[in-house]
């Protein structure tokens, strides 16, 4: 599984890079999801969209006609959330588009919830399929359990780049073999 695992986010990385030598595609490579609580607003978020390539002018077009049509929010595989609520699309700022959401959290937890939503770009032209969703989550600070300390450079296994070819119109590409 480590290794299927490995292939995959390495085949995304060697993607990525490819993607952002691009000119004409884009994607939307991470979430940053941060509160925006306070005592008047305690169910308030931003999340932050961070694009590739990071500044060209498909990018900055893709960001500036966004509208709440093309963004889906759903919890889990496939179930259309009414915990998430789009309160606003702010202007772009370079690669970085920030939506200002409500979120409400379940009953249970009243706090936070530890689900796992994806965020999914639909009808925008140019987008790469690999780079449509990314997956977040609403945490708190204290709630992360992220291990900072990095791996070290010989459990990192090299892969051999996918041939990728943007210039041919359909996005094709040859993914790793996986075993």
């Amino acid at each position: 599984m480590t290794d299927l695992v490995t292939a995959e986010h390495m085949f995304r990385y060697q993607r990525r890079i490819a993607l952002s030598r691009q000119t004409k595609q884009i994607g939307l490579d991470y979430i940053q999801v941060e509160s925006q609580q306070t005592p008047n607003e305690p169910n308030k978020w931003a999340l932050k969209l961070h694009f590739v390539p990071a500044s060209t002018p498909a990018t900055q077009d893709v960001l500036s006609n966004l509208t709440s049509r093309n963004i889906r929010i759903t919890r889990g595989t496939a179930v259309t959330t009414t915990d998430v609520r789009l309160l606003e699309i702010q202007p772009p700022s370079g690669n970085v588009l920030t939506l200002l959401v409500e979120y409400k959290a379940p009953a249970k937890s009243q706090v936070s919830d530890l689900s796992t939503y994806t965020l999914q770009l639909v009808n925008i032209t140019n987008l790469d399929p690999f780079f449509e969703r990314v997956s977040f989550s609403f945490k708190r600070p204290d709630q992360v359990t992220f291990d900072p300390q990095p791996v070290p450079s010989s459990d990192i296994k090299t892969l051999s780049v996918p041939e990728i070819d943007y210039l041919d119109g359909f996005c094709r590409s040859k993914r790793p073999k996986q075993h």
